[in-house]
């Protein structure tokens, strides 16, 4: 397949301009039946684009803002605030590398920073549950221990569960062809940075918001 950017001050019959080049530029690559040689021609304007991209940030603000009031209401606020933190590193981390890789932000990709939203999401509950449950246990320690103590037992899921998703997403990337390269991509970076980001990110933030907090 090739992709062309096409300018919007370019003229109606750009694509046809461009077959035609294409026809006189490799002549023994086009069969009898030309209609063979190109299969498809799709052409996202400049309007179109804007549609896709403003559906895009709805959907990621909208799950953000969902996920916010979920982690409010089941752990407490300065979770929510510690999640949200990860989250968006996990995006900015991802969306960063496919912009210095030049890579195309297509359906598919919104799709897996969506999909990286859920995973980083499920790994950091994970540890905010264990934590929780230890603050409950009231062991003679200060919040902070508390926290990395509890960091410590989700340890051994967190790595096993995200070097076998790990596994899985690089095997579609090698192996996945050409229509799951971005998908599995993005997911490789996410799967990263996702799990870290619960670690280092989002547990740090819930200390230091804690710490902040005045005591009763």
């Amino acid at each position: 397949s090739i992709r062309i950017s096409h300018q919007e001050d370019e003229p109606d019959n750009f694509a046809q301009s461009v077959i035609k080049y294409l026809y006189n530029t490799f002549p023994e690559n086009v069969p009898s039946e030309q209609n063979e040689f190109i299969l498809t021609i799709e052409k996202v304007g400049p309007k179109i684009g804007s549609e896709l991209r403003g559906k895009a940030l709805m959907a990621m603000f909208s799950s953000l803002a969902l996920i916010l009031l979920y982690i409010s209401i089941r752990f407490e606020f300065k979770f929510a605030l510690g999640a949200i933190a990860a989250l968006v590193h996990d995006i900015l981390i991802t969306l960063g590398l496919f912009s210095i890789l030049n890579y195309e932000i297509s359906l598919s990709i919104i799709a897996a920073f969506l999909t990286i939203v859920g995973y980083s999401l499920n790994d950091t509950i994970v540890i905010f549950d264990r934590i929780r449950e230890n603050v409950k246990a009231k062991h003679r320690e200060s919040y902070a221990e508390t926290v990395d103590h509890s960091i410590n037992q989700s340890l051994s899921r967190t790595i096993i569960t995200s070097f076998t998703s790990f596994l899985v997403v690089l095997i579609l990337w090698l192996f996945g062809g050409e229509v799951i390269h971005g998908f599995a991509f993005a997911m490789i970076i996410g799967v990263v940075a996702g799990t870290y980001s619960s670690i280092y990110i989002a547990s740090p933030i819930v200390v230091q918001l804690h710490a902040s907090t005045p005591k009763k």
